[in-house]
C-alpha cells in the first residue's frame, strides 16, 4: 500500500515555532511499515505544506496529533475522507477523545501503537474490521467499538526511527528516545496516562547503534524524564564515553533530583550534555503540592547551582494558573528566574489537557471556558482561574516572558554558560 503519514504543525507563532523537530511516533510507525514492504511518505506541516497528490495518490492516510494540533488534523482527515481515503488517527488527544475523533476518521489507535498499528493496516488492506486488535476504536454500523487497551510496549521491540522518511525535513538537532513512562504523576501532565508510570528503557547496545549516526552532531534525548533510572542512565553515558559515540552537544529533560547525583552529573558533562530542560513548575510551595510535583523550591535552587557549576545551561519550565497562584506568584517567579540566573525559561499557562486530572477536575467544576483545541497550547487561558481573571493571567504571563527576554538580560549568563546561552536568550527576545 501507498501510505502517507502526517504530523500537523501547531497553529500560530509561539515558543515552539522555531523548533523543526518531529515527534517520534510516526517515524517509528513509518519504519515498521517500510520494513513490511509498504511505500511510505512522512510529512510534518500544515495544509499549506501538503501537496494534493500526497493525499489523493495514497491508499491510506495516518495522522498523529496533540490537542493543540487536532483541529488542523481534523481538517486534513475530513479532506482525505472526502477523497475516499481511509484515515487512521493516533496521539494523546484522540486517545482520550476517541468518540470526538471518530467524527473525522475511520480508526483510532489509542495509546502506544507500535505493536498494534501494523495489524490494523493489514486489516484495512484485507477489508476486515479490526475486532481483535487491542487499543483500536472504530465504528461498526451505528455503534462505536472501543477494543480493550493494548499492553505497554516492550521498548526493545521498537525499531529506531528512520528520519529520512520525512521528505525535505532539515534538522540541526536530532531526536533520540531512550525510554517511555514516568514514575511520577503530576496532575496536569498526560504522560503517565499515555505511557504509564512504569519506566521502560531501551537496551544500551541498541541505543549506541542508533547514536552512531549522530556522532559529532547535536542530539535531543526526548525522554520525559531521562534520569528517572540513574543506574540505567549512567550505564548509557559511560558506554557513550568509552566507545566515543558522543554527540557534539546534547540536551534532555530531567527533574531537579538529577542534580543530587554527583556521578551522574559528571557523566552528563563528560558525554557532552550542555543543556537540561527542568520541570520546575512553580516557586509557590503550595502550587508544587497541588501539582503533586514532589519537590521543594530549595531543590530547584540547588539544581540550577549544580548544573551551572559544570557550565550546563538550565531551561526552566514554569506553569502559571493553579488555584494557589496569584499575580504575585508570577512576579515572584520572574524575580526568582532572574536572581538565580536561569538561562532560558518557558512561562506556560496551566492547560487542562484531555486525560489529565486537571481536565477532569475543571470540567466537573464547570470552569472550562472553551473547547477550541487550537487554544490548548499552554499559551492561552482556557479555564477560569481561582484567584486571577483570565485576562490578567494571560497579560501577566506575556509581560513576564517579555521582561525575562528583554535586551537588558540577554548577556546575563555569558560568563556562566557561554555564548550559546546568549544566543538562546536573544532568540527569546526576537520571539
Amino acid at each position: 500500500m501507498k501510505i502517507t503519514l502526517i504530523e500537523p504543525k501547531s497553529p500560530g507563532r509561539h515558543v515552539y515555532s522555531s523548533v523543526n523537530m518531529p515527534r517520534l511516533g510516526l517515524p517509528i510507525l513509518g519504519t515498521l511499515l517500510q520494513q513490511a514492504g509498504h511505500q511510505v511518505r512522512l510529512i510534518m506541516g500544515s495544509r499549506r505544506d501538503i501537496r494534493l497528490s500526497e493525499i489523493t495518490t495514497a491508499d491510506l492516510i495516518c495522522i498523529s496529533t496533540t490537542t493543540s494540533t487536532v483541529v488542523e488534523a481534523y481538517h486534513l482527515a475530513d479532506f482525505a475522507r472526502d477523497q475516499g481515503k481511509p484515515v487512521i488517527m493516533g496521539g494523546a488527544h484522540v486517545t482520550f477523545m476517541a468518540e470526538e475523533a471518530l467524527e473525522h476518521c475511520d480508526y483510532i489507535c489509542r495509546g502506544e501503537a507500535d505493536l498494534t498499528f501494523l495489524p490494523l493496516v493489514t486489516c484495512i488492506e484485507k477489508g476486515e474490521l479490526p475486532v481483535a486488535i487491542p487499543g483500536v476504536s472504530f465504528r461498526r454500523e451505528d455503534t462505536i467499538v472501543h477494543n480493550p487497551a493494548a499492553d505497554w510496549v516492550d521498548m526493545n521491540r521498537v525499531p529506531f526511527p528512520d528520519l529520512s522518511l520525512f521528505s525535505g525535513l532539515k534538522m540541526s538537532t536530532y531526536p533520540v528516545m531512550t525510554s517511555r513512562g514516568c514514575p511520577f504523576d503530576c496532575t496536569f501532565c498526560s504522560v503517565t496516562q499515555m505511557f504509564g508510570r512504569k519506566y521502560r528503557c531501551r537496551e544500551t547496545e541498541a541505543l549506541l547503534k542508533e547514536l552512531e549516526q549522530y556522532r559529532g552532531k547535536q542530539v535531543f534525548f526526548v525522554d520525559d524524564n531521562f534520569t528517572a533510572n540513574p543506574r540505567r542512565t549512567k550505564e548509557l553515558l559511560r558506554e557513550m564515553i568509552e566507545q566515543d559515540i558522543k554527540p557534539s552537544w546534547w540536551c534532555t529533560q530531567v527533574r531537579t533530583d538529577a542534580a543530587r547525583d554527583e556521578e551522574l552529573l559528571q557523566l552528563m558533562y563528560d558525554s557532552n550534555c550542555r543543556m537540561v530542560f527542568v520541570g520546575m513548575e512553580s516557586v509557590n510551595p503550595e502550587t508544587l503540592k497541588s501539582y503533586n510535583k514532589k519537590q521543594e523550591v530549595e531543590d530547584i535552587i540547588y539544581c540550577i547551582e549544580r548544573f551551572h557549576q559544570l557550565g550546563i545551561m538550565v531551561h526552566g519550565m514554569f506553569v502559571f494558573g493553579a488555584d494557589e497562584d496569584s499575580l504575585q506568584t508570577i512576579e515572584d517567579t520572574l524575580d526568582f528566574a532572574l536572581k538565580n540566573r536561569i538561562d532560558t525559561v518557558q512561562f506556560l499557562i496551566l492547560t487542562p489537557l484531555p486525560g489529565t486530572k486537571t481536565f477532569f477536575d475543571l470540567e466537573e467544576q464547570g470552569r472550562l471556558l472553551t473547547r477550541d483545541w487550537n487554544l490548548y497550547d499552554a499559551h492561552h487561558v482556557v479555564f477560569k482561574p481561582e484567584q486571577i481573571s483570565p485576562y490578567d493571567l494571560q497579560k501577566a504571563t506575556i509581560q513576564a516572558f517579555k521582561k525575562f527576554y528583554s535586551l537588558s538580560y540577554v548577556f546575563n549568563n555569558l560568563f556562566t554558560t557561554g555564548i550559546r546561552s546568549v544566543a538562546f536568550r536573544a532568540l527569546g527576545f526576537w520571539m
